[in-house]
């Protein structure tokens, strides 16, 4: 009886908010896809709830004869019109409070490794930024009960302080080139930044973030998404082991609200305080005799190669790059006390040219088990590395196109050096020829080939080793594509490598190191 009438307050209570409920945001209404509860707005603040299983069940009409209660999915979330085009500029600005009742944890993810937190994962989305293509999402806002909010794996707020608001703002120009950009930044704090590179990109590309890696799809048109997502485990649930498509939701339902919920035109990246510190960097540059010609406030090509090269500062203090967030880093480090006594930076280094190919294999054609050693040059790697010695070993299963196992075995000789044995996922390999080799195994995740943690193998390897085993796992991608490129892939004997090279050189399959 309690449970009857209580239920029976809740529906009153929505039908009175309903019926005195504000006009939404401009440009803003909800989305054809919503279940039960469509967002509602009151007093400047639009508040977005999702039930248990509570989902729509309207054809996506893509001619797939998909829904979300097929695919599991809840939402409450807004649409937003008119859609951004490639070459404007819009800032994407909402105070946005995730109910502190919130149970949904997330989940750990294989294929998040490296994107987000320690694979810490979440399908719970408060905003997502898309193309027009099928699985072409961009950037997602996410949250969760063990993360707080996220967007591209940096938090945005802490578990901590989930129930409080918090100010979200992206700025972006939308576009393919090095023209485009993007600042998200929350309660005024810079939490992701890049410049120089296509914003239409996905920065953070796996399945369960909707991306397919090594599509290039470079949209024309971008959406924009707000609200509360929940989605499931797809049709697929049963082979995935789940006992139902869904997710399940805590019983009093996920509850979050959004307020000065806008989208603005032309925002600019560097404000008059930013071209301010940009000046004062370039008027110390050139005071170093470090010329970067006038200062206008223009973080040009030659502003930002002097920034990293007028002085070689110690390790660990030169941000990566300069951008709008690390600007006054730079004007701090270049107007610090005895600045003027530091010798000059490393001119920044050749581009990466990389030349390898296949030396010899003791299998061919569709062979299972795979033992392929490969030798290259390297021109402009900034570590030293100029040649390259490896031997692929592993057992490819041609059914699922992808290796049960693999290793990276190092050719030069220990020398007796075995320490790294130690090392997790490593092993020493003892030749009949008296020398000694590392072999580091890779975990194969889903899409991913998992190397241990490298700072082991670097500090116990000899330095040539480390810094070739080091390049190798972080420029696996490019070593593959330079077989493709040169045609030197035609030369691998064995066909399910061929195939693993191809795909990697395409980012279908990736190697990387355990840590983000």
């Amino acid at each position: 009886m309690l449970k009857v009438l209580a239920a029976a307050i809740m529906f009153v209570a929505l039908a009175t908010m309903s019926a005195v409920a504000d006009p939404h945001p401009a440009g803003f209404e909800p989305h054809k896809f919503n279940g039960s509860h469509p967002p509602v707005t009151q007093d400047g603040v639009t508040t977005f709830r999702i039930e248990n299983e509570q989902c729509s069940t309207v054809d996506f009409g893509d001619g797939r004869g998909e829904s979300d209660c097929l695919n599991g999915t809840v939402r409450s979330v807004f649409g937003y019109s008119p859609q951004a085009e490639l070459g404007q500029v819009r800032e994407y600005r909402f105070d946005v409070r995730v109910d502190p009742s919130l149970a949904y944890e997330g989940y750990f993810n294989n294929d998040s490794i490296g994107f987000e937190p320690r694979g810490w994962d979440s399908l719970l989305w408060l905003g997502s930024w898309e193309g027009t293509f099928l699985h072409n999402f961009i950037y997602i806002l996410k949250a969760s009960k063990r993360t707080g909010i996220t967007f591209a794996g940096e938090v945005c707020q802490a578990p901590e302080d989930l129930g409080e608001w918090v100010s979200f703002s992206m700025k972006v120009k939308w576009g393919n080139d090095d023209k485009a950009w993007i600042v998200v930044t929350c309660d005024d704090r810079y939490v992701y930044v890049a410049e120089g590179a296509p914003s239409n990109v996905a920065p953070d590309c796996y399945i369960q973030n909707q991306c397919v890696a090594g599509e290039v799809r470079n949209p024309k048109r971008l959406l924009f998404i707000p609200g509360i997502k929940l989605s499931g485990w797809g049709h697929g649930w049963q082979d995935m082991g789940k006992e139902s498509q869904f997710i399940p939701v805590q019983p009093e339902g996920i509850t979050v609200q959004m307020r000065n919920l806008a989208v603005t035109s032309d925002p600019v990246l560097y404000g008059p305080e930013d071209k301010a510190r940009v000046v004062a960097l370039q008027e110390a540059l050139n005071a170093l005799g470090c010329d970067v010609g006038a200062a206008d406030g223009v973080p040009g090509k030659r502003t930002r190669e002097a920034a990293l090269t007028c002085r070689a500062f110690p390790a660990g203090e030169m941000p990566e790059a300069l951008n709008v967030a690390t600007v006054q880093t730079f004007v701090d480090l270049y107007t610090g006390e005895g600045v003027g006594e530091l010798a000059a930076g490393e001119v920044a280094a050749d581009e990466l040219d990389i030349r390898v190919f296949q030396q010899g294999s003791e299998t061919s054609g569709p062979e299972k088990s795979v033992a392929a050693d490969f030798e290259g040059q390297v021109t402009g790697d900034p570590s030293g590395v100029s040649d390259l010695r490896f031997l692929l070993t592993g057992e490819f299963d041609y059914a699922a196109s992808r290796f049960e196992w693999l290793s990276l075995l190092m050719l030069d000789d220990l020398a007796g050096n075995k320490a790294v044995g130690e090392c997790d996922g490593v092993r020493i390999e003892d030749w009949g020829d008296g020398t000694s080799h590392a072999v580091i195994e890779f975990d194969p995740l889903g899409q991913y080939y998992i190397a241990a943690d490298m700072a082991c193998v670097a500090a116990n390897l000899p330095a040539e080793i480390s810094r070739q085993a080091t390049f190798i796992i972080d420029h696996f991608a490019e070593v593959a594509t330079s077989l493709v490129a040169d045609g030197g892939i035609e030369g691998v004997t064995n066909e399910g490598l061929r195939l693993f090279l191809r795909n990697a050189a395409t980012g279908e399959v990736v190697v990387k190191t355990g840590l983000r």
